[in-house]
């Protein structure tokens, strides 16, 4: 049953880090020096096939000419995101070095020879705050960036760019 039990949780866990690496490898919350207008979850999520940056152009969008003048996006309102950014740019270096530190602990707790559950599940804890809290911050300045936008620049944003909550 143990050995069962085992084999069962590696599965489950691989499959979670596969989840994690995968949505640390694009541009994004994970990403500091790569900010986004989205987060990976929550109202102003992409969606569809898209992730991450790549559908704005990637890097500080604020700074894509094109999008700007799509948007109507004026040079007071670049400063103020940039801003924002800078305001929160160290915050979110120093939540990715802690969600990335969380994380490489776990793996050895999955491969050992001798499965500890209570470290494993103690573990997987730290993971999920660690991420929460990289979320929760970057979820606050893509609000402080929101409150910068326009209505109709954000529904621009949202129709154009598939971003944010269904329309």
């Amino acid at each position: 049953m143990t050995r069962r039990l085992a084999q069962i949780l590696l599965v489950v866990m691989s499959a979670f880090l596969a989840v994690i690496s995968e949505a640390q490898a694009g541009p994004g919350p994970c990403d500091p020096e790569q900010p986004s207008l989205v987060g990976t979850s929550g109202p102003m999520r992409m969606r569809g096939p898209a992730s991450g940056l790549s559908a704005l152009g990637g890097g500080r969008w604020w700074n894509n000419s094109q999008l700007a003048m799509t948007i109507g996006l004026t040079a007071s309102q670049v400063n103020q995101i940039e801003n924002i950014f800078q305001h929160y740019r160290a915050q979110l270096m120093e939540q990715h070095s802690a969600l990335l530190k969380q994380e490489a602990g776990l793996a050895p707790l999955i491969e050992a020879v001798h499965l500890d559950e209570a470290q494993v599940t103690a573990r997987i804890d730290k993971v999920a705050q660690a991420w929460a809290n990289l979320e929760k911050l970057n979820a606050q300045m893509l609000l402080a960036i929101r409150r910068v936008l326009k209505a109709e620049q954000w529904r621009q944003l949202r129709l154009r760019h598939n971003v944010g909550p269904p329309v």
